[in-house]
């Protein structure tokens, strides 16, 4: 929502977009524990659906790192710098 709240402003949506992967990576990590402490307990069933939590969350990760690499392409090349 704040994405399109922004209306083309394109530090607001960068913004947005960081703060949605920071809740993506923090719901990966919360998957990761309980299923760790699951496992712990020997919760077969429990285990096996917070890894695929877990792993479903790790894809979003994903598809959003290579989402913003794609929209935020490096500049051209700098006069001065030494791979020109």
């Amino acid at each position: 929502m704040e994405a399109w709240a922004a209306q083309g402003d394109q530090v607001r949506i960068d913004a947005a977009d960081l703060a949605h992967r920071g809740r993506v990576q923090v719901l990966l990590i919360a998957a990761l524990v309980i299923a760790a402490l699951a496992g712990a307990f020997r919760a077969r069933c429990t285990v096996v659906a917070h890894l695929l939590v877990a792993l479903l969350a790790g894809g979003v990760l994903v598809i959003t790192q290579h989402q913003w690499e794609s929209s935020h392409t490096p500049p051209g090349c700098i006069r001065y710098a030494p791979n020109c």
